[in-house]
């Protein structure tokens, strides 16, 4: 995990991983522990949960790039062990953009003026069931998209085969894009249910831990990922921290671009130009709540 990506002077992507083992609680496997860090790239600390806290905040920050300054939450004296992946990614548009103001509709219906950008570089749109997805001018080599309804509907309800365009045909845009800034954390235990991991903190179920303990009764109690995006004037920054606990126990021709405002709820998704993952994925419903 650790050292994936690449950086430039225009563009950085990276995801870094690390493994912390509280080292109060003797009934942890180590060398098991250090030889899985090892195997991903990863950093691994063995200290008091005293020094892990202040050592793992500066990890956070360094992995982010100072997007993100500390850990999504505190350890605490009965955490065993804690897993953290750090993605960051950041990249300067193509060619200059331009302020503008963009009247948005909101989920709501609500119709708010909001502050964006019009990307002054072609870019590349294909139209396909329910919207329009565009390729922003990004200078980084791991693309990012947008998705653009053709109605004012929650992008949080789109599908992967939404954003397929193999049957799409490209056509040359001009794109503005709403300004945003915001930093959001997800308690990912309290949705369990709703991405599919309702086993996620059983112990019953084991959840791949068994091994890392003499007891072999580890088991998560925390799941929490920190979030920031912000696109403006200079391109795009983003990072997630994702921090896990567990204790003991076909489109028309066009000839000519078109311009495109992003002007109702959207989504944004980046991918890995090298394995195809997705590295970042949003939903922006009002861009006025998630501007500074």
């Amino acid at each position: 995990m650790g050292g994936v990506g690449h950086e430039g002077k225009n563009a950085v992507t990276s995801l870094d991983g690390a493994i912390a083992h509280n080292e109060e609680i003797d009934t942890i496997k180590t060398d098991f522990v250090q030889d899985v860090a090892n195997t991903y790239d990863s950093m691994f600390l063995s200290d008091t949960v005293e020094n892990l806290n202040p050592a793992l905040n500066d990890w956070v920050d360094e992995s982010t790039g100072g997007l993100q300054t500390e850990l999504p939450s505190p350890l605490k004296d009965t955490t065993a062990l804690s897993f953290l992946s750090a993605m960051r990614y950041e990249t300067a548009w193509e060619g200059q953009v331009h302020s503008k103001s963009i009247d948005f509709t909101t989920l709501s219906g609500e119709k708010v003026t909001v502050d964006g950008y019009s990307t002054g570089e072609k870019t590349i749109g294909w139209e396909v069931d329910g919207g329009t997805i565009i390729e922003l001018p990004t200078r980084s080599t791991d693309p990012t998209y947008v998705f653009y309804p053709d109605d004012t509907i929650d992008p949080n309800e789109l599908t992967a085969e939404d954003w397929n365009t193999d049957d799409a045909g490209g056509f040359d845009v001009f794109v503005t894009l709403p300004a945003v800034d915001f930093e959001s954390q997800t308690d990912l235990v309290e949705n369990k249910d709703a991405i599919a991991l309702e086993h996620l903190t059983d112990s019953e179920k084991g959840c791949g831990l068994a091994d890392y303990s003499v007891t072999e009764n580890v088991f998560i109690t925390l799941v929490i990922q920190n979030t920031t995006l912000r696109i403006d004037d200079k391109g795009i920054a983003a990072s997630a921290v994702t921090q896990t606990d567990a204790v003991d126990g076909a489109a028309p021709d066009r000839e000519a671009p078109v311009s495109i405002t992003v002007d109702r709820p959207y989504a944004l998704m980046t991918t890995s130009e090298s394995s195809g993952w997705a590295l970042m994925y949003a939903t922006i419903t009002d861009p006025s709540t998630a501007t500074n």
